[in-house]
């Protein structure tokens, strides 16, 4: 699922959608948090049309404290110049969010294609000492007396302002910024496993939810990948490079290969596409079935490395035969004891020659 990253500078109108500050602050009855139309509209849900829409919400902060998880609703109402998250006041925990106060923010985190459909918020207060570097590294981003009162972010920007803030390593913040090791984690890649556990200590907890949008993250990422190869081979085919291809993952999920090709001489070749939205370098998973094919299939198996992946198009190299690796991988299977089924292994791209970059656009 896409993410989406936006930071708010509160005001005291938002503040309102907390019930102790809509009871206890003469702060108008708006009882929600404005979202500028300039950005959330323009920028993050550009084909959003007016309306209503119902979002998971999970509250995080001030401070550290467990997250807060409900549901209520983005919506546009043609007297409201900007969208609204609304729906009615939030009124658990209210002392937790006394300590909020104007030119306090909301870093934002929106999950959903075409429309919202989750959103978590990470408050941070100037009041609250667990946040103080993190409220100074937004306070850069806009400042209290500046015009601007929301900005969009990339993922990277909200690694760097963690990295700035000084955010601990199992701050939800963090966690909420689903990288690549965790992603990968989540898919059973033991490196990304161990580096995960280096990066935010042994003692962290990952909850169920967390990982399990890591590991739908990860889906997501994979159908991106082949649905912009589709096209790249769609591409192809029209202008003779190949003759004719199949996306045989579409039609059977199970299969061991993504798509097969066939060129103008009738060569076929297997097609295993890789995804990350990470950079070319992150070892990837291939599974055992997989391997089989590649071994007893009398054609060339080629792994498609897409990454640096996102709604914008990715990149692609192409590696040469995987076969000679993957029967090597098989033999070395052979001589495990009696009783041991590995299931897959993971590879580094080094260990395969891939040809030149290959740029991949959703409108190719």
């Amino acid at each position: 699922m896409s993410r989406r990253f936006a930071l708010k500078r509160l005001t005291a109108s938002d503040l309102t959608f907390f019930q102790w500050h809509y009871d206890n602050e003469n702060a108008g009855n708006q009882k929600a948090i404005n979202l500028n139309a300039d950005v959330f509209a323009e920028q993050l849900f550009p084909r959003l049309d007016a309306g209503a829409y119902k979002v998971g919400l999970t509250l995080i902060g001030p401070g550290s404290v467990p997250p807060l998880r409900m549901t209520r609703k983005i919506l546009k109402n043609p007297a409201y110049k900007n969208w609204r998250l609304n729906g009615e006041t939030v009124d658990k925990e209210q002392a937790r969010f006394q300590v909020l106060q104007p030119n306090d923010y909301a870093l934002m985190i929106f999950e959903g294609e075409r429309e919202p459909e989750d959103l978590s918020i990470v408050f941070v207060a100037k009041a609250e000492p667990a946040d103080t570097h993190l409220h100074r590294a937004l306070t850069r981003l806009i400042p209290a007396r500046g015009r601007k009162s929301m900005v969009a972010l990339s993922a990277t920007d909200v690694q760097s302002i963690a990295e700035e803030g000084r955010v601990a390593a199992d701050h939800f913040l963090r966690v909420l910024v689903i990288d690549e090791d965790l992603i990968d984690a989540a898919g059973g890649i033991d490196t990304a496993v161990q580096r995960f556990l280096t990066r935010v200590g042994r003692q962290a907890r990952i909850d169920k939810e967390t990982l399990q949008k890591a590991r739908a993250q990860g889906e997501a990422t994979g159908d991106l990948g082949e649905s912009l190869v589709d096209i790249h081979l769609d591409a192809e085919r029209q202008s003779g490079q190949i003759a004719s291809y199949t996306w045989l993952a579409r039609i059977n999920a199970i299969s061991p290969m993504d798509f097969e090709s066939t060129d103008a001489a009738g060569m076929t070749e297997s097609i295993e596409v890789k995804t990350t939205s990470g950079d070319f370098e992150r070892p990837f998973h291939v599974a055992l079935s997989e391997l089989r094919e590649a071994v007893t299939g009398e054609r060339v198996y080629r792994i498609y490395r897409v990454y640096s992946a996102s709604a914008k198009g990715a990149k692609l190299r192409i590696s040469g035969d995987f076969r000679p690796l993957a029967r090597t991988i098989l033999e070395l299977f052979e001589t495990l004891p009696a009783g041991v089924a590995p299931d897959g292994v993971t590879i580094e791209p080094r260990l395969l020659s891939f040809g030149k970059v290959i740029s991949l656009h959703p409108g190719e």
